[in-house]
């Protein structure tokens, strides 16, 4: 797949079956080259990617998720693979605890 930024955050995607996946740093490069937001425009690819790879918080907090299109829908029809899925239990304590001093809860 190969990524043609324009203005406005817009991406247009060509299908190459030749072409390899982007790293970030061609992914900037192609950015600069066409002076656009190389997020933007990876994140409007993702609809069409056939392999997504991203943080644990991205897929996992509801928000992030839908934000970039991952709603119930299209995680019906995909594979999610966690790499060393043995941190996931850690990642998802992190993203919704919090911590009180004794302070703050004498004030409740």
């Amino acid at each position: 797949m190969y990524l043609v930024l324009g203005p406005s955050f817009s991406a247009t995607l060509f299908l190459c079956p030749q072409c390899e996946p982007l790293d970030i740093e061609e992914l900037a490069g192609l950015g600069r080259k066409h002076t656009s937001c190389p997020y933007y425009a990876a994140k409007a690819a993702i609809c069409d990617a056939e392999v997504i790879v991203m943080p644990y918080n991205t897929l996992l907090h509801e928000g992030t998720r839908e934000s970039y299109g991952l709603d119930a829908a299209v995680l019906s029809r995909a594979v999610v693979v966690f790499d060393e899925a043995h941190n996931i239990i850690d990642a998802i304590n992190n993203m919704y605890s919090c911590s009180l001093s004794s302070w703050q809860v004498n004030m409740v």
